[in-house]
């Protein structure tokens, strides 16, 4: 035992003297000039190297969006090329067959004037083609409106279900994490109680030596008293100081576990607060869109309201009426065409924006994950 006492003696001066000489040496670098110097120097070149970096992401994110823009750029310009030529075909079709009516009724009136005696029945024949033609029109123009309406029913429809996939697969993560926070914190209690038995045998053990050290010594002759004495006093003296080193310890180590369980539960509802705000964003973009939506259909039949009103009330024979009336059609569908190429290019956009926030939330999730393994003390 006295070579024990010994060996714990050389090893505590050894240990004393290892710390004396560390503070020397971190008081010997805060007073030196130099060791300062670089140490700016060093904060300064990680400073320029981080600011190269956000620059550096910050060209790679503006050379992506330019290659995003010129991507819908093409697809639109490419669309419209597609458009103009389907209208100009159309308009070709349009106009022949425009000269052919005009020939047509060039021709009635070339008979009309040779034949004046069947002038009423030339109008009649020509009035019933007319009143045709304009029946055919209606009927044309009825079925484009139920076409509309059943694209807006089953857009309305794809939204719902999307909707309603989108609350599930919250649902799903909402679970999986609260399932995810419970084991770990499950842990981090089974740690903590594994440690505290441990340190509680640890403790036991230490009062068991010193107390057979302490019956060995007493059982020596008087002439040993003196060296009991003194080896009793520096034993106590050792182990009080064991003790307030371990308290220490164990006192650093709660701390740090209830830093810990702090920093889970901080971390925990700050992501429920940004899931919630999400939430809330998104649920705002899908009223938005709902009004959005209402505002096309009142708009649409708003304006096939004045078309019919339109109709019925510029029903004329006149060739010139006639003409005007085409005209008018076919600037109306052109519109229609144009808005409906915003439309799809808005929905394009649309579809890339969630997705690409669907992917960040995914990484800062796991970034999340990450983290908190990483802090973890096992």
């Amino acid at each position: 035992m006295a070579v024990r006492l010994e060996e714990l003696k050389t090893i505590r001066e050894k240990e004393r003297k290892e710390e004396v000489n560390s503070k020397m040496m971190q008081r010997w670098k805060e007073s030196a000039d130099e060791l300062r110097t670089q140490d700016s120097q060093l904060t300064a070149m990680r400073c320029k190297i981080e600011q190269e970096h956000q620059m550096w992401e910050k060209e790679q994110r503006e050379k992506q969006l330019r290659e995003e823009n010129a991507i819908y750029d093409e697809l639109w310009m490419r669309e419209k090329i597609k458009k103009d030529q389907k209208e100009l075909e159309e308009l070709e079709k349009k106009e022949e067959l425009n000269r052919q009516r005009l020939a047509y009724l060039n021709q009635q009136l070339a008979m009309r004037e040779q034949n004046r005696k069947n002038q009423s029945q030339k109008d009649r024949d020509e009035k019933k083609m007319l009143n045709d033609e304009w029946e055919k029109e209606k009927q044309n123009e009825i079925a484009l409106q139920r076409e509309r309406e059943r694209f807006m029913r089953d857009r309305n429809l794809e939204i719902i279900q999307h909707n309603e996939l989108t609350k599930q697969i919250k649902k799903d993560e909402e679970l999986r994490e609260k399932e995810l926070d419970k084991m770990l914190i499950a842990q981090i209690v089974q740690k903590e109680r594994d440690q505290l038995e441990f340190e509680a045998q640890e403790r036991r053990r230490h009062r068991e030596e010193a107390k057979e050290l302490q019956s060995h010594y007493k059982l020596r002759g008087q002439e040993d008293a003196e060296l009991d004495r003194r080896i009793e006093e520096y034993a106590n003296m050792e182990s009080q100081q064991q003790w307030e080193e371990q308290e220490r310890i164990w006192r650093e180590r709660e701390e740090a576990r209830i830093k810990l369980l702090e920093e889970v539960y901080n971390n925990r509802a700050d992501a429920i607060y940004e899931r919630k705000r999400k939430e809330e964003e998104e649920n705002q973009r899908e009223i938005e869109e709902k009004e959005r939506i209402a505002r096309e259909v009142a708009k649409a039949e708003e304006i096939e309201q004045m078309r019919k009103t339109a109709l019925r009330m510029t029903k004329v024979n006149h060739q010139d009426n006639l003409k005007w009336q085409i005209d008018e059609k076919n600037e109306r569908k052109k519109k229609e065409l144009q808005e409906e190429m915003y439309e799809q290019r808005a929905a394009k956009l649309a579809e890339i924006q969630y997705k690409k926030m669907i992917e960040e939330e995914k990484k800062r999730g796991m970034q999340l994950l990450d983290e908190l393994r990483a802090k973890r003390p096992f």
